[in-house]
């Protein structure tokens, strides 16, 4: 996905094409990667519960999209974009992973509901 930020001057349509095509498959595999992590631990992948995690797992997908971006906007060498947007997806990956295992797992509902009120 960082690869047409890679070459100055390729054209702003080549950029545009790679980052909205790369930014959809690893969002897609985002979806998927919460998806089975929710049937692992039992949950209706069908309820409307679920749209709500999946818009969130959509905003934290276009955090990895949008750093090649800042690459370029801080005046950083174009290749740096690539270590940048892999380092970043492979973080929010591990995240989103995470969290979902937290979440499905009810840790987060365990705490939550010791929380003294």
């Amino acid at each position: 996905m960082s690869l047409p930020m890679l070459v100055p001057g390729l054209g702003q349509a080549l950029k545009i094409l790679g980052v909205a095509g790369g930014a959809s498959v690893v969002t897609r595999m985002h979806l998927y990667l919460i998806m089975e992590i929710a049937l692992l631990f039992g949950k209706d992948i069908d309820d409307q519960a679920r749209v709500p995690e999946m818009v969130a797992v959509v905003l934290a997908s276009g955090i990895g999209a949008g750093t090649p971006f800042l690459v370029q906007a801080l005046g950083m060498n174009p290749l740096w974009a690539l270590p940048v947007g892999g380092l970043t997806y492979a973080s929010v990956a591990k995240l989103i992973g995470e969290s979902a295992i937290r979440y499905y797992s009810g840790e987060v509902a365990d705490a939550i509901a010791s929380v003294p009120v």
